[in-house]
């Protein structure tokens, strides 16, 4: 992301959070901004929010640090952020599987996605590929879903979470085939 993008976002950001602020006698950010990531530490969604929390501490003469705390579909990081001040200045990163899957996935859900926070902006988006090894039996999803087929859990599959895009894509993807394939889950995405 651009400097000049990146200071929109943060202009963005600072008036989202400005109405959740009046009454503050100083400007915001007043003090350390935490950002909470539900992505493990080291990963891709992780690692894009280290680099634009730099940015912010640069261009807010504040710091802004992100706290990993991932685990349980997300909703560790989302209550944590949920029960912090509501002053601006925590936030959380969310992905689709937050704020749009875990509400159909969790019966009793202790946040809810659209009372209990606000969108701020779009940071970035990710598509979600299907690889194998070049030196493998497998070089297109024919491939894969004919082996499937032949033998039902031979064929697996990594995800980072239950519930998870990755993993609801898998599973449309072994239903509209006919397959069942072996779910590996992963503590983290890549």
């Amino acid at each position: 992301m651009d400097h000049q993008r990146m200071k929109v976002v943060a202009a963005i950001i600072a008036l989202a959070i400005s109405g959740s602020c009046t009454g503050q006698a100083q400007e915001f950010p007043n003090k350390l901004v935490r950002i909470t990531s539900p992505f493990a530490a080291g990963t891709g969604p992780d690692v894009v929010m280290r680099m634009f929390a730099e940015k912010l501490t640069a261009i807010w003469k504040q710091p802004v640090i992100v706290e990993a705390r991932a685990g349980g579909s997300g909703i560790v990081a989302m209550n944590a952020v949920k029960s912090a001040p509501a002053d601006g200045h925590d936030l959380v990163l969310v992905s689709d599987a937050h704020v749009a899957i875990n509400p159909a996935l969790y019966k009793n859900l202790s946040y809810d996605p659209q009372a209990d926070f606000a969108p701020v902006t779009r940071l970035y988006s990710t598509s979600y590929l299907v690889v194998a090894a070049s030196n493998g039996a497998y070089k297109n999803v024919a491939d894969v879903v004919a082996d499937a087929r032949l033998a039902p859990n031979k064929v697996s599959y990594g995800i980072p979470a239950v519930g998870s895009p990755a993993h609801l894509g898998a599973v449309l993807l072994e239903s509209m085939t006919g397959t069942k394939m072996l779910r590996v889950p992963f503590k983290g995405t890549q």
